[in-house]
């Protein structure tokens, strides 16, 4: 078992194809279309971006590791009481998509705090907004780094800093330098690599249980 362990080259192969991708994909948008020129090419990819990447994109905002390590956990030591969250979360959803977005839509804003501004009409909540909003992503990315850092360098030879600088260098360039055309289309990419893994522990546990059986 002890010969299984640690990242072996195709491991690490996979590991930076997926960061080279992942930049190139930034690099692309960085050079296409309007080229990151304006605030409104930057922040909301002129509008254009289709619905499917989109929704894929937004999908995949949702599956950290807080949700794929952490929920796991949780049910196994407590119990299935957790799916209640996913009850309040669709009906959260469904009041958002029938009242919120058709106010915010038609006013062609580019953040929620912008519309505070606009609503009280004066930038203190607006900034007040943006301070929180900054404060409360940087806990939980702290958390979404640790996260996948630790099972890692639990499970593997990778060390808990190279994957935290890693994949949050590799984030911080594409979407400096690709705006919200490169997050969207790298979190399809992400998505993709992630359903793949997923069929393969799936296919990978499945022939284990069978062979124990048989």
């Amino acid at each position: 078992m002890a010969s299984d362990l640690g990242f072996h080259v195709g491991d690490y192969v996979v590991f930076a194809g997926m960061i080279i991708f992942s930049l190139g994909i930034g690099v692309y948008s960085a050079c296409s279309g309007g080229g990151q020129k304006t605030t409104l090419e930057y922040l909301v990819g002129n509008r254009r971006l289709k619905m499917l990447p989109v929704a894929i994109s937004l999908v995949v905002t949702f599956e950290s590791s807080i949700l794929v390590l952490g929920y796991p956990a949780e049910v196994y030591i407590y119990g299935g009481d957790l799916i209640w969250t996913s009850v309040g979360l669709m009906t959260t959803m469904l009041v958002a998509t029938r009242i919120v977005v058709p106010i915010f839509h038609p006013l062609k804003l580019t953040s929620v705090f912008a519309y505070f501004e606009q609503r009280y009409n004066s930038k203190g909540p607006r900034i007040l907004g943006t301070v929180t909003g900054m404060l409360y992503y940087i806990v939980y990315m702290g958390i979404v780094l640790y996260g996948p850092a630790i099972a890692l360098e639990a499970v593997t030879d990778f060390p808990f800093w190279a994957s935290v600088f890693s994949v949050a260098g590799t984030a911080i360039i594409y979407t400096s330098i690709g705006g919200l055309r490169a997050v969207v289309w790298t979190d399809v990419f992400q998505c993709l690599i992630m359903t793949i893994g997923i069929i393969g522990v799936i296919v990978k546990g499945a022939f284990q249980v069978v062979s124990l059986l048989i």
